[in-house]
């Protein structure tokens, strides 16, 4: 029985019925920074980023007793796919977490990791930095002939997955923190929206993960709770501008001093 996953001679791939054409949109805060409404940065006018696939989640939950339909690969696919059609990168780096057990290499890893990364090969030059939920990572890497690397520096920027403390003298761009804010009318009703943070020092990328909600950074970032990212905790966060992802389109919620103050945090 044929891959429905094999990809197609014009890069296109099977399995999804794509959006023609898929909703993209984006906001360039400053001169080689494009932030997209499909959770990924454009940098540098040449490399994407991405953070935090976490490839298998739903195979975890269903060993923690949850039922969760396999359903984030039909929705990261086709993102990446438009993304790729979009930009035509010469460089992709997944900043951390693209798988998410950390015991062992699940098979639905395996088979979601080998698609994927074939998908991107064919297209640009690819590298995996290594979050803290890639243990085992080299073996999948190694079989589709992708490096492992703790970091990656470019011109401007230092890409690190953001669980651990760093030194550089370049703007640190992390994942890790899943960032996200958390909107809530007169009534109750709530709705969290995934963020990026952009700072003279850092820049935070939102989850490609559908399933990886995010953490109020309205709480967790500005100092009233634990710092999950170590890389803020020299940061002046209330002067990191806030870009929330919403249903095709980036929102400019300006910095996150000035939001908390909106919401009289």
């Amino acid at each position: 029985m044929p891959d429905p996953w094999e990809p197609l001679t014009d890069g296109r791939i099977l399995g999804y019925t794509p959006r023609e054409p898929m909703d993209l949109q984006s906001v360039k805060p400053e001169k080689g920074i494009e932030l997209t409404s499909l959770h990924a940065a454009f940098l540098d006018d040449s490399v994407l980023v991405v953070s935090d696939l976490h490839l298998g989640l739903e195979a975890v939950l269903h060993m923690q007793g949850v039922g969760v339909p396999k359903w984030q690969r039909g929705v990261m696919v086709p993102r990446l796919d438009a993304l790729l059609r979009h930009y035509n990168p010469e460089r992709v780096v997944v900043n951390g977490d693209f798988k998410h057990n950390f015991s062992r290499n699940l098979g639905q890893e395996w088979r979601e990791a080998a698609q994927v990364l074939r998908m991107l090969r064919e297209q640009a030059a690819v590298t995996l930095v290594k979050g803290n939920h890639d243990n085992y990572i080299e073996s999948m890497a190694q079989s589709a002939g992708v490096p492992v690397q703790p970091r990656v520096e470019l011109e401007r920027f230092t890409l690190v997955h953001g669980h651990e403390e760093v030194d550089s003298d370049r703007r640190i761009v992390v994942g890790h923190e899943h960032p996200a804010i958390m909107l809530r009318d007169e009534v109750g009703a709530r709705v969290r929206m995934p963020c990026f943070l952009v700072g003279p020092e850092v820049i935070a990328l939102p989850a490609f993960s559908p399933l990886s909600s995010g953490t109020d950074v309205t709480s967790t970032v500005t100092g009233r709770g634990e710092h999950f990212t170590p890389v803020f905790e020299g940061v002046d966060a209330d002067s990191l501008r806030v870009f929330a992802v919403g249903e095709g389109e980036v929102l400019d919620f300006r910095t996150l001093g000035e939001l908390r103050s909106i919401r009289g945090l």
